[in-house]
Order: C-alpha cells, then sequence, then structure tokens
C-alpha cells in the first residue's frame, strides 16, 4: 500500500553521506526536505522559508477553543513511534476551509498561510500499531476525522504553541504545535461513507480509498482518514505519517484510474493544454496512444529547491503502459499529476499517453504541498486543448509556452525523445504490443529496438538513437529471439490456464500482461484461494505433457462468434474487426487472439503458479510463469 521507499530511508540515508555547505539541485530536488541528502541536521531552504513565514499575532495560552475543519495530522520523526493529534484554530464557525485544499487554488499564497498559521496542533505521541486496537486519543481522532463538519473542539497543552509555519513540498504548510495535555469534541455529524469503510475491518485499504474516492469523497479528506489507519482488514491497520498518506492515496487512486483508462478507445488527436498559476507554468501533451505516463519538471535559478546554481535544473520519471514497479524519484508531484491526469481521462471516457511538464519561477516563494501539484493539473485538464495532427507539431506548440529551450526539454523527456525516434518500415517481424503482450525488441539499423507500437494499421520502431537510415532505404533487424520465445511460451499457457478456470467457473479475462519473465491474468471471480490454483496449475502442467498442437485459422466475425466459449474477454473483441484470427489448442481452447504462440504445448515444458492477489470484489490476479 505504501511503497517501501517511502518509508523509513530518511535517517539511513542521511547518515550515510557527508555534509554538504551548498547542495546542487539534483539532491535538492530528490530530496526536497524529507531525506536530508546533504547531510545536515536541517533542511537550510526550509528553515530559510520557515523563517520568512514566521508572522501573525502570539499565541499566549495553552487552552485553545475552536472549530476544527475537522484537521488532523501524523508526524514521521521517530517512525515507527510517531506524534499524532488535532489541528484546532482560535475561532468558531465554518472552517472548513482551512483544511480543505482543494479550495485553495488561486488565493494568495498569504491568504494560504494565515489559513495555515491560524491551525493549532497539539502534538502526543503513538506507535503507528495503534491502529490495530486504537487508544483513548487515536479514536478520538479517528472520530475527529469522519466528522462531516467543522467540530467544536478544546484542546488543552502542556505551553503555549510554538510560532512557527511548517513547509514542505509533499504536504501542506503546517501552523503553530504544542506538545497535546488531552482534547475533548463536542458531538459530531459523522460522514457515513467513511464511516461504513472504518468499520468493515475485511476490507482492504486499497478497496476503501477507491470506494471514497468513486463516492465523491474529497481526496485530502481520504488522505487524512488513511493517515490514522481507518481502512483495511483489522489486524493490518497502521497509522500513517501525513507526508507518506498523501503518496499513498494519490498512487492508489490514480493506479485504480489507470486500470479504468486502459480500457477506454484512445483520443483522436494530439492535443496540447496550458495553465499557469503560482509562477509555475504547466503544460500537458496528449497523445492518441496507449496509456504511458511522464512528469518533468524545471526549477528556475532562485526557487526552492535550486538555491545555489545560476542554470534551470529539470528532473522527472515516467511509466510505460503497464507501470512501475519503484517510487518515483521525483517523489508525491509525480502521483497526484498522474491522478490529475487520469481522472480527466476516466471522465471523458478515453485512454492517451500523458507528457505533463512544468516550469517553476523565482516568484513561487515557498512549498505549498503536493495539493497545488494535484489541483494545478486538475485545473489544467479542464482547459481547452489545442489540437494537431501530428507529434512534432504539438510538441513545438507545447514547448513554445516554455522558457526553456526545446532542445533540453527533449533531452530530460523520455517519452518526448521515444517518440522522436520511432521508425516504420513497409513491413516487420517485430511484434508490437498490444492485448496484454509487451513488444519484441532487438536491433534495427544499428540502433537497439527498445519497444514497439501499433497505431491503427502503423507499427512503430522505438529506437535508442536517431535512426541511421532514411525513407526508401533497406534495414536489417535482428530479433531477441529469446525473449519472443519466451513470450511464446507465456501466452500459449495464459490460453490454457484462461481455459481451465473458464470450464470450471465460467470466469472471464479481466486483464491480463504477457512478458517474458513473468505474467497475469486478472479473473472475475468472488472466491478464489491459493490450493484451486495449484490446482488449476496441475491441470496446464497435464496439458503440456500431452504435447497439444497449436494452430490459427482465420473466420468471419458472424460465423466465428456462434462458436460457444470462443470469447474469454469480458470486453469481447473490438467491433470493428469483420475477420478474426482464431487460435485452437486441440480439444482445450479456442479462442480468438492476434498474438503469438508456440506450435506444441511441449514447447512450454512447465508451468509454475506464483502469487494469488485479490484485487477487488469480484476480480481474482493470478501470477505465473514457465520453465
Amino acid at each position: 500500500m505504501i511503497p517501501a521507499s517511502i518509508t523509513g530511508m530518511e535517517e539511513e540515508v542521511a547518515r550515510s553521506i557527508e555534509v554538504i555547505e551548498n547542495p546542487p539541485a539534483y539532491l535538492c530536488l530528490q530530496c526536497r526536505g524529507a531525506k536530508l541528502l546533504c547531510g545536515k541536521p536541517r533542511c537550510p531552504i526550509i528553515v530559510k522559508a520557515q523563517s520568512i513565514a514566521r508572522m501573525g499575532s502570539s499565541i499566549e495560552t495553552d487552552r485553545i477553543d475552536g472549530a476544527s475543519p475537522p484537521g488532523v495530522f501524523v508526524g514521521r520523526l521517530g517512525y515507527p513511534r510517531v506524534s499524532i493529534g488535532p489541528m484546532v484554530p482560535p475561532q468558531h464557525g465554518d472552517t472548513s476551509i482551512l483544511d480543505t485544499p482543494e479550495e485553495w487554488l488561486g488565493k494568495p499564497i498569504e491568504k494560504i498561510v494565515d489559513y495555515r498559521y491560524s491551525l493549532v496542533r497539539g502534538n502526543a505521541r503513538a506507535s503507528v500499531d495503534d491502529a490495530k486496537s486504537p487508544t483513548r486519543l487515536l479514536s478520538s481522532l479517528q472520530e475527529l476525522a469522519m466528522a462531516a463538519l467543522p467540530v467544536e473542539t478544546e484542546l488543552k497543552l502542556t505551553k503555549a504553541p510554538r510560532k512557527i509555519l511548517t513547509l514542505s513540498e509533499d504536504t501542506q504548510p503546517f501552523g503553530p504545535s504544542a506538545p497535546l495535555e488531552k482534547f475533548k469534541t463536542s458531538n459530531a455529524s459523522v460522514d457515513r461513507r467513511i464511516e461504513s469503510c472504518y468499520y468493515d475491518r475485511d476490507l482492504k485499504a486499497a478497496e476503501a480509498v477507491n470506494s471514497l474516492y468513486l463516492r465523491g469523497v474529497l481526496v485530502t479528506r481520504i488522505q487524512k482518514t488513511f493517515s490514522l489507519g481507518m481502512f483495511g482488514e483489522g489486524g493490518r491497520r497502521k497509522i500513517v505519517p501525513t507526508r507518506w498518506s498523501i503518496t499513498a492515496v494519490d498512487s492508489t487512486i490514480s493506479q485504480n484510474l489507470i486500470d479504468r483508462v486502459k480500457g477506454y478507445p484512445t483520443i483522436d488527436e494530439y492535443r496540447v493544454y496550458g495553465f499557469d498559476v503560482y509562477d509555475n507554468q504547466y503544460v500537458a501533451i496528449l497523445l492518441p496512444e496507449q496509456w504511458r505516463f511522464e512528469w518533468v519538471e524545471a526549477w528556475f535559478p532562485n526557487t526552492t529547491w535550486n538555491q545555489f546554481t545560476n542554470q534551470p535544473y529539470v528532473i522527472g520519471d515516467y511509466e510505460e503502459h503497464f507501470g512501475r514497479t519503484t517510487y518515483a524519484k521525483v517523489g508525491g508531484c509525480y502521483y497526484s499529476t498522474r491522478l490529475a491526469v487520469t481522472e480527466a481521462l476516466e471522465k471523458e471516457g478515453k485512454q492517451a499517453a500523458a507528457i505533463v511538464l512544468r516550469e517553476t519561477y523565482p516568484g513561487y516563494l515557498m512549498p505549498l504541498g503536493v495539493w497545488n501539484v494535484r489541483e494545478s493539473i486538475r485545473t489544467l485538464m479542464k482547459q481547452r486543448f489545442r489540437a494537431f495532427d501530428t507529434f512534432k507539431g504539438a510538441l513545438w506548440f507545447a514547448l513554445g509556452k516554455m522558457k526553456i529551450p526545446r532542445e533540453k526539454w527533449v533531452a530530460s523527456s523520455v517519452l518526448i525523445s521515444r517518440e522522436l525516434t520511432q521508425t516504420m518500415l513497409d513491413q516487420t517481424a517485430f511484434n508490437p504490443r498490444g492485448g496484454g503482450l509487451l513488444s519484441d525488441t532487438g536491433k534495427l539499423g544499428g540502433g537497439r529496438v527498445l519497444e514497439v507500437l501499433k497505431e491503427g494499421e502503423e507499427i512503430f520502431h522505438v529506437l535508442d538513437q536517431p535512426p541511421s537510415f532514411k525513407v526508401g532505404d533497406s534495414v536489417r533487424g535482428i530479433l531477441d529471439w529469446e525473449r519472443r520465445y519466451r513470450i511464446m511460451k507465456m501466452h500459449t499457457t495464459a490460453h490454457i490456464l484462461s481455459a481451465i478456470v473458464n470450464r470450471e467457473t465460467g470466469a472471464l479475462i479481466t486483464g491480463n500482461q504477457i512478458g517474458p519473465e513473468e505474467s497475469r491474468l486478472d479473473l472475475s471471480l468472488e472466491q478464489f484461494d491459493r490450493t484451486k490454483f495449484d490446482r488449476y496449475i496441475e491441470a496446464a502442467n497435464e496439458v503440456v505433457r500431452r504435447g497439444v498442437e497449436v494452430t490459427t485459422f482465420f473466420m468471419k466475425r458472424e460465423e466465428a462468434l456462434k462458436m460457444p466459449g470462443l470469447v474469454k474477454l469480458a470486453n469481447a473483441m473490438p467491433p470493428t474487426l469483420d475477420t478474426l484470427r482464431i487460435v485452437q489448442i486441440g480439444d482445450v481452447d479456442t479462442q480468438a487472439d492476434g498474438g503469438v504462440h508456440v506450435r506444441n504445448t511441449k514447447e512450454i515444458r512447465r508451468v509454475i503458479g506464483n502469487t494469488v492477489e485479490n484485487k477487488g470484489k469480484s476480480n481474482r490476479r493470478v501470477y505465473f510463469t514457465v520453465s
């Protein structure tokens, strides 16, 4: 649920490097005050920004009486023993805007600082495992976080709060704080959507997060309740620091949206969106292709994370169609942007590849938190887009909105570079990505083929360098046969497994990914355990040992669809296909399919079952490989 690279790494990293007097921009942009990569005990940039942000009248009392928005906070220092507590302003009435970032975009930064500075935090220590059986304090905080409206709250602190505004690139600013002695709330009106997930101790945390989002609960509200360990199976619940909960929720929601978006048709044109706010320029380029994503940001000199150089510094990260397995090096902004983009695509019912660029100028005074990027990209995606027929036309128009030379943007973006190095041949032996299968790789005219894509009837080869050949040339290609052969074996195995499960349960395939090392099938099942999976794997191995021939032939669509059990995909076959390619594995399986297969099941040798995952109420994911 929480990427391992988010948790518990800061102190270890900080201890392992020497102190750097003036950290380089690349170090600051990877750290952003969180990991202390410069070796200093506190981030000098954050300290400087906080000293500028100190303001407002002092709070001289240790008693705070007001309406909590509601607001709660979980610190990360000392993990797994962390600080938790309520946030309360010394004012009454409707204070909800003080802790609702969804309503802040476009308001003056000074106003946002006022909102946050007015909230006083009470801090008490807790173990992250307290969520399994909440203490009285944690239980009271959870009740506060469930409130649908501001809650009248009294804080008793051990001393008057410190007059400081705490800044972070990940979280919204936080105001004065002091150790908490006790707090008391009035009766709260509970949000029933959150309450139902809280009391369901069999519901996985990811399922709760996605359920609340789809039922209209604000992302920042989900993040607050998630941080207090309010979701998940009872014995696995944990308190999560606010900084980590923000990224975990953005990541979880956006991944669910990606899975939905992948089932939609692609957009019909190249699109460019533009938006600027708080001295930040944002540009998004959408491509009429399968889902891929990249976030690249440039920080100019004298901005928060580029204090010590005289050149803009560019950093970014990306993911291919099948996602990523590591934490993005640019941090939480990557996931908040991914959420905003997939949210817009889901609303439109379309799929696209997305490249999102950001330039940050010196007028961006201080870190405001990931919410700023999330809401900025949400607004960006609501702007009227400019449509183009070609990628180059869209790219040059988009980069014309930016100050950094376009050559630097091209060099800094993986997906832009790949789009500009795509090559189309009149015929090819390279199999493109599609239908859940990864593409072939190999060599073409001296360059490495990184990926092969199909757009309509055209097949593009993505090289690791600009092509050395020109239109009209003959070019020699070398296929990575070992990779291709393993994908063939994996694909035939997937057909065998899906046929066995379908025959036993009636389940359809809701998703798949076929690769050379490990493959997966998503099946429309409510109940599925390891014992059944092992039985299906053994049945698949029996088919392998029998040496069943695999044949292909073509049929007219109307005739083919009369065959029982032909289509085992939940989304069926694309309606645009008049003729279907049929793959038949003896008496085991017959499916409409366009991918590569072995000729005989004996070539597979052995099927190995790996893991089984629950991906939702009626969706089970199984992983397998072959020897």
